[in-house]
C-alpha cells in the first residue's frame, strides 16, 4: 500500500489559486493512505484538507491521523520533532509499505526530522519537495486558511487533468548533503540554531566554521549573554542588554513561542523605563538590593497616587511606571508601556498557574511586542538597523554554507 505521511503547514491545502504541497503531492502520486501529522495551531485544518484531496476527480484515499499532536512551542525543536516523529513512524508504519514523505509542509524542523529518520530507518521512501509555483519563496503571498474551501477549490488552477507537476524527488547521490544544507538554512531562516548546530552533528554535511558560530549564537541566547556583534553596534552596557533581550523576543515571537515572549515582554519593559526615568528624574527612584522604589520625598502628590495598601515604600513594577510617565505628560511612552502591560493577566497566568493562553493575549502580543521595540528605541535611541541583528547574522551563516 502505497502511504503518505505528512505534517500540515500554513500553505496547506490551497494558496494563491495553487496546490498546496500535501494537495499537490496526492494530486500527483495518489497515495492510497495518506497519514496527517498536526500541530495545535493547524488542528483546525482537518476538514479542509481532507476536502481538498477528495476534490482530486475518482480519488478517495484513507485518512489517517497520528495519535500525537504537536505542541506549537515545540515544533521549532529539532529533538522533540525527532523523537516525536520518530514515535508516530514507528507506530504506524512497516518498513514493507511504499512510503512518500512530504518534505516541504510544516516548520523546519519537522522536515529535517522527517528527513533524519528516513536516513537512519531506510525505508523505501520518496522524498518530496514541492516547488511554489512562482519558483520562489512564498514570503510576501498572502495565506488563504479563512477563505471559503469550496470557492478555493473551485479557482485552483492545479485542479485540471494537465496541471503543471512541481514535484521533485531527490534521489540523487549528493541527495544527502544537499537537502540537510537546505533544511540547515530552513533553520536558520527560523532561528532555531540549536536545530541547526543538531542536523550538523547527525548528518553527512560539515561545516566547522559554521557549526563554531552556531555554537556560539545557542549560548548567548540560552545564557541570556550578550552578543558580542551586538556590544560592538551598541557600546552602552544597558542598551546593549535591552537590545539583545527584545531581539530575542522578537524571534521567539516570530516562532511562535507565545509563552515565553509573555514572560520576557514585561521585564524588558520594566528596566527599560528605570533607566529612562533615572536618566531623566535622577532623584525619582531609589535603586535598592529588594528592587527599585519610589523616592517619597520627589514628589509627595505622586506619591500618594502610587501608594498602596498600608506599605510606605512604594515598590515599583510597570503599573508604577505607567502612572508616573502619565502624571509626568510622557504621553507616548506612557501608551507604549500601557500596551505592553495589556499582556499582564496572561503572562502572570502563564507564569504562575500554568493556565492556557488565551485568544485575547496571542491578539495583544500584536500591539505589545511592537510597543516594547518603539520603547527601548526611545529609551536607548537606537538606530533601525539595529533591529537586524539576527537577520544580518542568518545572512552570514547562510553564505558559509
Amino acid at each position: 500500500m502505497s502511504t503518505l505521511i505528512t505534517c500540515v503547514g500554513n500553505t496547506d491545502p490551497i494558496r494563491n489559486f495553487h496546490d498546496g504541497p500535501i494537495l499537490h503531492i496526492a494530486r500527483k502520486y495518489r497515495p492510497e493512505k495518506i497519514i496527517f501529522i498536526y500541530s495545535e495551531g493547524e488542528s483546525h485544518k482537518k476538514e479542509r484538507v481532507e476536502k481538498a484531496i477528495l476534490s482530486i476527480d475518482g480519488y478517495h484515499p484513507i485518512f489517517e491521523y497520528a495519535n500525537i499532536e504537536l505542541k506549537d512551542d515545540d515544533v521549532w525543536k529539532f529533538d522533540t520533532m525527532f523523537e516525536q516523529i520518530s514515535m508516530i513512524f514507528n507506530q504506524s508504519l512497516s518498513t514493507e509499505e511504499d512510503i512518500i514523505l512530504n518534505l516541504t509542509s510544516g516548520t523546519g524542523a519537522m522536515n529535517s526530522a522527517f528527513f533524519a529518520i528516513n536516513r537512519i530507518d531506510n525505508f523505501n521512501v520518496k522524498a518530496i519537495q514541492v516547488i511554489t509555483p512562482e519558483r520562489k519563496s512564498n514570503e510576501g503571498i498572502q495565506h488563504d486558511n479563512n477563505e471559503n474551501i469550496d470557492i478555493l477549490i473551485e479557482t485552483n488552477e492545479d485542479n485540471v487533468e494537465n496541471f503543471e507537476d512541481r514535484c521533485h524527488e531527490d534521489e540523487s547521490k549528493k541527495f544527502t548533503e544537499s537537502l540537510e544544507k537546505m533544511n540547515i538554512e530552513t533553520l536558520i531562516k527560523d532561528y532555531d540554531y540549536q536545530g541547526s548546530i543538531d542536523l550538523i552533528n547527525r548528518g553527512s554535511y560539515k561545516n566547522d566554521k559554521l557549526l563554531k558560530e552556531l555554537k556560539e549564537v545557542s549560548i548567548d541566547i540560552k545564557q541570556q549573554r550578550i552578543p558580542n556583534g551586538i556590544s560592538k553596534m551598541v557600546s552602552n552596557k544597558d542598551a546593549s542588554k535591552a537590545l539583545a533581550a527584545y531581539l530575542v523576543i522578537d524571534f521567539k515571537y516570530k516562532q511562535g513561542n507565545v509563552s515565553d515572549v509573555l514572560i520576557r515582554l514585561t521585564s524588558l519593559v520594566e528596566f527599560s523605563i528605570e533607566r529612562y526615568l533615572k536618566r531623566k528624574y535622577p532623584e525619582m527612584l531609589m535603586f535598592e538590593l529588594k528592587g527599585v522604589y519610589y523616592n517619597e520625598n520627589y514628589d509627595r502628590n505622586l506619591y500618594n497616587q502610587l501608594k498602596y495598601d498600608n506599605f510606605e515604600k512604594v515598590k515599583m513594577n510597570i503599573d508604577g511606571y505607567y502612572n508616573i510617565l502619565d502624571y509626568e505628560g510622557e504621553r507616548e511612552l506612557a501608551s507604549s508601556v500601557n500596551d505592553v502591560n495589556s499582556i499582564k493577566n496572561a503572562r502572570n497566568q502563564v507564569a504562575h498557574n500554568l493556565d492556557t493562553i488565551r485568544d485575547t493575549a496571542m491578539s495583544n502580543l500584536k500591539y505589545a511586542v511592537p510597543a516594547c521595540k518603539k520603547i527601548i528605541k526611545t529609551v536607548f535611541n537606537f538606530d533601525d538597523k539595529v533591529f537586524n541583528y539576527y537577520d544580518d547574522l542568518n545572512k552570514k551563516f547562510i553564505d558559509m554554507l
